[in-house]
């Protein structure tokens, strides 16, 4: 009994990281705007893979696992959780927070899709490099079959061998569902026009409602995506596909999204580079039909500290000047198990009446 209890534990692994932020700095060029100084705040939490302030803890055993974080803004509450078992090899099942996402770069975390749910998983692997996730969930807790409507269907097939990876998504959101509301008392006295001071007040009714019927929204969605990632040499690379489909809309082809990254690494020197597109085919105005992003990054290992440099913007194709462009020096470092990170960030045209802002965010990881 002793000898299998220390095989389990020698499988099994645990790691607790903690993450911290603050913006040390922050000013705008915003009239009457007034500098902050030590500013806590969570400015990436679109990016990253999770808050920038709390905690996570992961669980990973040959059989059995589960993860939770902990968030550290406002008041401290479990902001995700996910258990899982693997009854044979080949099968994993999971309840909790469910993910499927195409391809994310490493500059800042980001992905073409990705979508975030609550409900149960299956991951099945029978055969080495094979993988296919299939996850039914609902934005948040309740009956995946609510009003006989499919919350969320979610699929993603992944297959890597020494080609690279290929792998294709699959998302359904349902249909939404306006509930039904009872009717409200009447009540009635004087009603006055204060628009006209010419009219009497009239005898009427000031409050109330008929009941309503629960009324179907006619947004559900569909996703079809696909995505490849490779290496050549010193080039990792991938490329990804979406494609958005409303079929209860009038016009069912909503949108087709693409992006596409690549990291450089040799020696000392890191260079990555991603590009993301998005065409918008039924949007009227013309100049909202395309959005396109891009982000760059350099970095040198000098050994106890690292420089580095991102440039980027969000959407380079505007109407108003607004194109956010990000300038963002700094360098990374530890001190024992503490990874930090400090920077100076530039964002130019970010709002209107707001020409630039300028902060110095620093951050501080932990995981032991």
């Amino acid at each position: 009994m002793p000898a299998a209890a220390a095989g389990i534990a020698f499988a099994a692994e645990a790691n607790v990281t903690a993450r911290g932020s603050i913006n040390v700095l922050q000013f705008e060029s915003t009239d009457g705007a007034k500098p902050k100084v030590f500013t806590i705040d969570n400015t990436n939490k679109d990016h990253y893979e999770w808050d920038q302030g709390g905690l996570k803890f992961d669980f990973s055993g040959e059989k059995a696992g589960g993860s939770f974080r902990i968030d550290g803004h406002d008041a401290p509450y479990i902001e995700a959780m996910t258990v899982w078992c693997k009854p044979i090899e080949m099968l994993k099942l999971s309840v909790g927070d469910q993910n499927v996402a195409t391809n994310v770069e490493t500059i800042d975390w980001s992905k073409l899709y990705n979508v975030d749910t609550k409900g149960f998983g299956v991951t099945l692997s029978p055969v080495e490099g094979f993988n296919f996730d299939l996850i039914f969930g609902k934005d948040g807790y309740g009956d995946w079959l609510a009003n006989e409507e499919l919350a969320r269907i979610l699929a993603k097939a992944s297959y890597g061998a020494d080609f690279g990876t290929a792998s294709v998504v699959f998302g359904y959101k349902g249909e939404t569902i306006t509930a039904a509301k009872a009717a409200t008392a009447a009540t009635y006295g004087w009603v006055d026009d204060d628009d006209d001071p010419s009219t009497d007040p009239v005898w009427g009714t000031i409050a109330g409602s008929a009941a309503t019927d629960a009324v179907k929204n006619k947004d559900s969605e569909l996703v079809f995506g696909a995505g490849y990632s490779g290496n050549a040499g010193p080039v990792s690379f991938f490329a990804d596909v979406a494609a958005t489909i409303k079929p209860q809309a009038d016009k069912a082809f909503d949108s087709v999204g693409f992006d596409a990254f690549a990291t450089f690494a040799q020696d000392a020197l890191t260079a990555k580079a991603y590009v993301k597109a998005n065409i918008k085919p039924n949007e009227d105005d013309s100049k909202k039909k395309a959005d396109v992003g891009f982000k760059l990054k350099g970095e040198y290992n000098l050994g106890a500290v690292t420089p580095y440099i991102v440039i980027k913007s969000d959407d380079l194709i505007v109407d108003d000047g607004l194109i956010g462009l990000t300038v963002k020096p700094g360098f990374t470092t530890n001190v024992g198990e503490c990874a930090i990170d400090v920077a100076v960030e530039a964002v130019v045209k970010s709002a209107k009446g707001t020409d630039f802002k300028v902060g110095v965010p620093v951050s501080f990881k932990v995981k032991f």
